[in-house]
């Protein structure tokens, strides 16, 4: 159930976006030609040239949106990351729709109105799918539209991840139990959730107790059983993320990078770096001049 739940949200989403990305496109060839922000030297082309392009418009952007994951459960993910894959998607289909146009040798469009679209088209659909995402998460505070998942791990990271769920009901994940390397000891929790079994026990706790999404929180010891986990977990359909522990490793200036579609953590970056070495080289100037200035008295007597 809670599957076609996510269908229709998605779906419901989808016809919002291309019926903002139509009215933006519109929009766009008024505010070109009618509302006198700039001039129309060559007269005004009728509206029904540029519905032509509604068509392929919504192909590239639907495709697009598709191919950058905007259709995708973003749960735990930033309005920041949301708007910047918007902007991502907007500006490629927009490349893409403007070479496609230089094809068509009949038909002479104004860039400009590309360019009014490209804009209005990104600030829209964010501001649409900000409001989107505010009523799913009003649905998800009153107990709407949740995700059931269960914890791998019984350790620190587990314990942060918990914490941090418990503070945002808005996300909608609702934590049924957690599992643990060993037998389940009566009546033993991590932050007030129910270690309900071991790690060998996952799939028949997946199908019994109908979990969507699985936290994969083990400790910095037990991470050889991560391929354990997968292998119990199978083919079940359901979301798996992984919470590496060794972010206590990771210094301010850490973080991580992605490397041609490869995750590697940084534990530690040269601080000299960028602007860091000039910050520096500055500031060894500045020390070096204010040492001269101050010793020169000194310097002239000898």
């Amino acid at each position: 159930m809670l599957k076609q739940h996510g269908k229709f949200f998605e779906n419901i989403l989808l016809i919002a976006d291309l019926a903002v990305i139509a009215l933006s496109w519109v929009f766009s060839y008024y505010l070109r030609f009618y509302s006198g922000l700039a001039p129309v030297t060559k007269g005004i082309p009728s509206l029904k040239i540029y519905l032509t392009l509604l068509v392929p418009i919504i192909v590239i952007w639907a495709f697009a949106f598709r191919a950058f994951g905007l259709y995708r459960p973003k749960r735990i993910s930033s309005y920041i990351a949301e708007m910047w894959d918007i902007t991502k998607a907007c500006l490629l289909s927009a490349i893409f729709l403007a070479a496609l146009t230089f094809f068509i040798r009949e038909l002479d469009f104004s860039r400009l109105v590309f360019v009014f679209f490209t804009i209005i088209n990104i600030i829209a659909l964010t501001l649409t799918r900000a409001v989107f995402r505010e009523f799913l998460r009003y649905l998800r505070k009153k107990g709407l539209n949740l995700r059931h998942a269960l914890i791998i791990g019984a350790g620190s990271s587990a314990e942060e991840l918990i914490d941090r769920l418990s503070k945002r009901p808005e996300v909608g994940i609702k934590i049924e139990g957690v599992l643990s390397a060993g037998p389940p000891e009566a009546g033993r929790t991590v932050k007030g959730k129910k270690i309900i079994g071991a790690y060998n026990d996952i799939r028949a706790i997946i199908r019994e107790r109908k979990i969507d999404n699985v936290f994969i929180a083990l400790p910095w010891e037990e991470h050889l059983k991560i391929r354990e986990v997968l292998k119990d977990i199978g083919d079940e359909a359901i979301d798996i993320k992984v919470l590496p522990d060794i972010f206590e490793f990771i210094t301010l200036r850490g973080g991580i990078e992605d490397f041609d579609g490869l995750p590697i953590v940084s534990l530690q970056d040269s601080p000299l770096y960028g602007w860091n070495v000039i910050l520096k080289r500055l500031a060894d100037a500045v020390i070096s001049a204010g040492a001269v200035i101050a010793l020169s008295p000194l310097m002239a007597v000898i």
